[in-house]
């Protein structure tokens, strides 16, 4: 769920394999987070929902940030595959809930639109969906860099 793109405002939920992972960034969606729970846990029957409660944009609305496990347990990373590629993501410290889903779409348009010859560098690439996509769809040289900063 893509929060506006899928018309529920404020709510984001990501699915790696059997984890979910959920963000809440409005008051409207904090005040009915446990009917979505519940509704996630009757639908998708995961071992594990993580709540990444950690964005900045919460403060707008006098919202405290929080991470925690709601069911389950996990370490943060977790394993899981998309468009055919093996991943792994953390889903308690990575950016956003982990991985880009966002920008499947657009991650895959690039790969068969951007590749030619000579290859490709994804820079800024984070877990380097897009230089993976690239190599898997055009079976091309691809590079990937990134930058992670810890605080």
């Amino acid at each position: 769920m893509f929060s506006e793109g899928d018309g529920l405002p404020g709510l984001i939920v990501d699915k790696y394999a059997d984890t979910l992972v959920v963000q809440s960034l409005t008051a409207g969606v904090d005040g009915m987070l446990d009917l979505v729970l519940a509704a996630l846990r009757e639908v998708y029957s995961p071992k594990t929902i993580v709540l990444r409660n950690d964005n900045a944009s919460r403060a707008l609305e006098g919202l405290g940030q929080e991470t925690r496990v709601v069911l389950g347990e996990t370490s943060g990373m977790v394993e899981f595959e998309e468009s055919g590629i093996r991943y792994r993501a953390d889903v308690l410290e990575g950016q956003k809930t982990g991985f880009f889903f966002d920008q499947r779409r657009e991650t895959v348009w690039r790969s068969r639109t951007w590749c030619g010859a000579g290859g490709r560098w994804d820079c800024f690439c984070y877990v380097g969906a897009w230089a993976l996509s690239a190599a898997r769809t055009a079976r091309q040289r691809s590079s990937a860099s990134t930058r992670r900063r810890r605080p």
